[in-house]
């Protein structure tokens, strides 16, 4: 009874550690946060830190959607070249 009584606070304990890094690095941040998550008073001024502050995966996601937006405007000039080639006659 007492190995029970040990053992499923410490396995709690790993899951909700291991849980708390793949959010962590979900969106974007290093593994080390939810390290840091776990230290008493640090703790609070990180999850109000994660809470507000923009995530890098958002970042990055706008960042993909800018080089799409580019793409696009250079396809869609090639295809009026192409398109004005063809009523000319080329």
């Amino acid at each position: 009874m007492r190995f029970i009584t040990y053992f499923f606070p410490i396995l709690v304990l790993v899951i909700m550690f291991y849980a708390t890094i793949r959010i962590v690095q979900r969106a974007g941040y290093h593994w080390i946060w939810a390290v840091l998550m776990y230290v008493p008073g640090l703790n609070i001024i990180l999850y109000c830190l994660f809470a507000f502050r923009p995530w890098p995966i958002h970042k990055f996601v706008e960042w993909q959607g800018q080089k799409i937006q580019e793409y696009e405007n250079i396809i869609n000039q090639y295809q009026e070249e192409i398109d004005a080639a063809k009523r000319l006659g080329h």
